[in-house]
C-alpha cells in the first residue's frame, strides 16, 4: 500500500462547484477552496514529494466516508470533490490513473466531525 491518509469530509458536489450567471462558466466555491487547502496542508505535513501516480501509475482508492449524523449523505456527490481536491494538492498528478475505487459510508456519533480515510495503492490488474 502506497499511503493512508485521514482527511476532512470533502464537501458535496454541489457545495464545491458554482456557475457563474448564465451557466457557462464553473467555478469552486469557497467550501471547495478551504478543501483543496485542507488536502494541501495534509500533502504538506506528511511530505508527500511527488503524486502517487507518477510515471502513469494505475491506482486503486479504498475510500471511507465516515459521518458523524445521521442525515441524508450521498456518497457519490463527495467523490469528485475528493479526486479534484487530490489532483489539485498534487498528491495525483491525473485522476485518470485511478482505474478502480470503492467507497463506502459509515456513521459514527462519537466523532466530533465527520471524516474521510482514503487508501491508495498500486492497481493490479
Amino acid at each position: 500500500m502506497f499511503i493512508t491518509l485521514q482527511l476532512d469530509m470533502p464537501p458535496s458536489i454541489n457545495n464545491y462547484y458554482g456557475t457563474k450567471k448564465g451557466g457557462f462558466a464553473k467555478f469552486i466555491k469557497d467550501d471547495g477552496i478551504a478543501f483543496r487547502w485542507h488536502v494541501l496542508s495534509i500533502k504538506n505535513k506528511l511530505n508527500i514529494s511527488s503524486p502517487l501516480d507518477k510515471n502513469n501509475t494505475k491506482l486503486k482508492l479504498t475510500i471511507e466516508f465516515i459521518f458523524n449524523n445521521n442525515r441524508v449523505n450521498d456518497i457519490d456527490n463527495r467523490v469528485k470533490p475528493l479526486f479534484d481536491a487530490l489532483q489539485s494538492a498534487g498528491i495525483l498528478d491525473n485522476d485518470c490513473n485511478i482505474f478502480s475505487f470503492s467507497v463506502t459510508k459509515k456513521i459514527d456519533k462519537s466523532l466530533p466531525a465527520s471524516i474521510t480515510i482514503l487508501s491508495v495503492e498500486e492497481f493490479i490488474n
